[in-house]
């Protein structure tokens, strides 16, 4: 029988929202399991297989039910992650650099044919943004991000994109928090701009497995809400499918 739980090695918080207003949060501990958070939405201007996917969508009364029908997942790890390669030229060559080979619609077609229904897609931005104050991400690694999620959307699969070992800067939080906020905003607003119009199988993961050494738990834990909020608020307010988007808060 199939396990219904799908894994993440990381403390989340999954929000839901419906009609475009924000439910309570669901808070798992250590791992979260595919069970919590729903939202209906359609498409008008997105591709013919994004397009093809919203056909296919069920419409869920709750989130449980949402996270349920994920089923079992599966990681792309060290594929769109690694960070800060300094003998590697060029975007697209840190793909390779932690010895993994390129992804190819092969293994994406495989891994859903093993009766996988979810992928997460860890992806590190800061190697390839542009400077401060606008941080745009290079167009051939967004190219990049979304040809693999485009894949995973003809194979029918949900799909998890999140901020990946950015942990060097982004703690940066503690002792620096408008400018760090500045980045993270930045390129969150790229990242929902160009996916706004996948379909709710699409979730955004806010971050991964970020500490603040020099805070306490409680300060931490106050620290993190708030750029949880400030995420929350950005992607809720980006427009296009976004509205109602589930969003995967980490945790503390």
């Amino acid at each position: 029988m199939k396990n219904k739980n799908f894994l993440i090695a990381a403390s989340v918080m999954l929000i839901c929202a419906c009609a475009g207003t924000s439910k309570l949060p669901v808070l798992a501990s250590n791992t979260f399991s595919a069970a919590e958070s729903a939202a209906e939405m359609t498409s008008e201007a997105a591709s013919e297989d994004v397009s093809e996917q919203e056909e296919n969508v069920q419409k869920y009364d709750n989130a449980q039910d949402f996270v349920s029908s994920m089923g079992i997942g599966w990681n792309l790890g060290n594929s769109l992650d690694p960070v800060d390669c300094s003998w590697i030229i060029g975007d697209l060559a840190y793909e390779t650099a932690w010895g993994n080979p390129k992804v190819k619609q092969e293994l994406i077609h495989f891994i859903k044919s093993e009766g996988f229904d979810t992928i997460r897609i860890p992806v590190t931005w800061t190697n390839h943004v542009g400077p401060a104050p606008d941080y745009i991400i290079r167009e051939d690694w967004l190219n990049r991000v979304q040809e693999i999620v485009d894949w995973c959307v003809e194979e029918d699969m949900y799909i998890i994109l999140n901020m990946h070992h950015e942990s060097g800067w982004i703690t940066t939080a503690s002792t620096d928090y408008d400018n760090m906020m500045e980045k993270y905003l930045a390129i969150w607003s790229q990242i929902a701009d160009r996916f706004g119009e996948y379909s709710e199988k699409l979730i955004f993961e806010s971050m991964n497995e970020i500490g603040f050494d020099d805070l306490g738990t409680e300060q931490g834990c106050e620290l993190m809400n708030c750029m949880n909020n400030e995420f929350t608020e950005l992607i809720r307010n980006s427009g296009q499918n976004n509205s109602e988007r589930y969003l995967i808060l980490a945790g503390y």
